[in-house]
């Protein structure tokens, strides 16, 4: 699949292939089955690997994210981190949390017995608006391991540094949940055991414009490839590449019947990039 997407994606018009990558895919008739495949996929996985760490990657925030998240988080515990890194609310949190840490730890780095009341007092100072459960887990993962990776007499220059350059969703993987979902740029960078790829479903992988830039509309089951295409679906591809190589042992894809929108459900089915060559569904 590796090759095969970065093949596609830099030439997509000429790629042919005799041997395309075969996908197991999740299948659920409506959103909560779908949420039921990805949970009962991750309790059996863990039979065999306890250890193993998760993401659950959605290619944008809709309503559909939010609905099958709610599910999930009914049927396993989960980090939600789809928010996104240049989110206002988690700019104003990491600014709030350098200013009370330089504060608090002027002549001296914070150890690891001070994390819990740091974290208690970020809480108590910060107004409810500007933070979620989210970004505390992400700032104890954070502290945790700067801590373990840094001596005293550097770790206040790391610390200070990452939450001015506002890089504190680059500790997604140190945190404690072993699953995380987050949106497919939001995991850059990152990697986790197991990856699923959530909502593999037209107008939401591609989206809405995305089917627009390629010229189709939400029912076509087929992308035919053409000089006026190639450009917007190598864009799309080179999306999916990301979010494909975050996964160190292994890749799933799932989908559903079923999307939502603001005023409803609809009907949608498994994403038209399947019908590329280089995929082959088992």
């Amino acid at each position: 699949m590796d090759q095969a997407l970065r093949d596609f994606r830099d030439n997509p018009t000429r790629y042919t292939t005799d041997k395309p990558v075969k996908i197991k895919f999740l299948h659920g008739t409506d959103i909560f089955s779908q949420a039921q495949a990805i949970a009962n996929l991750i309790k059996s996985i863990r039979v065999d690997d306890p250890d193993a760490t998760f993401a659950i990657l959605f290619n944008q925030a809709t309503a559909t994210t939010s609905a099958l998240l709610t599910d999930l988080t009914r049927q396993t515990k989960l980090m939600d981190a789809t928010f996104k890194t240049e989110d206002p609310q988690f700019k104003l949190f990491q600014q709030s949390v350098l200013e009370l840490y330089q504060s608090t730890f002027a002549t001296r780095p914070i150890h690891k017995n001070e994390i819990q009341t740091f974290c208690k007092r970020v809480e108590q100072s910060i107004p409810k608006y500007r933070f979620n459960s989210s970004f505390i887990e992400l700032l104890k993962a954070f502290l945790t391991t700067s801590i373990k990776k840094f001596p005293t007499s550097m770790r206040s220059e790391y610390i200070v540094s990452t939450l001015s350059s506002e890089s504190l969703h680059q500790s997604l993987p140190d945190v404690s949940s072993r699953i995380v979902a987050t949106t497919i740029h939001g995991a850059k960078g990152l990697e986790w055991d197991y990856v699923i790829l959530a909502n593999f479903q037209q107008e939401e992988f591609p989206n809405y414009y995305d089917l627009l830039s390629l010229g189709i509309s939400s029912d076509e089951t087929h992308i035919q490839v053409t000089d006026a295409n190639a450009r917007a679906l190598s864009s799309i591809i080179n999306k999916l590449y990301v979010g494909f190589s975050r996964a160190k042992k292994q890749i799933y894809f799932a989908y559903s019947d079923k999307g939502l929108k603001p005023w409803g459900e609809f009907d949608t089915s498994i994403s038209v990039l399947t019908s590329l060559p280089f995929f082959s569904i088992s």
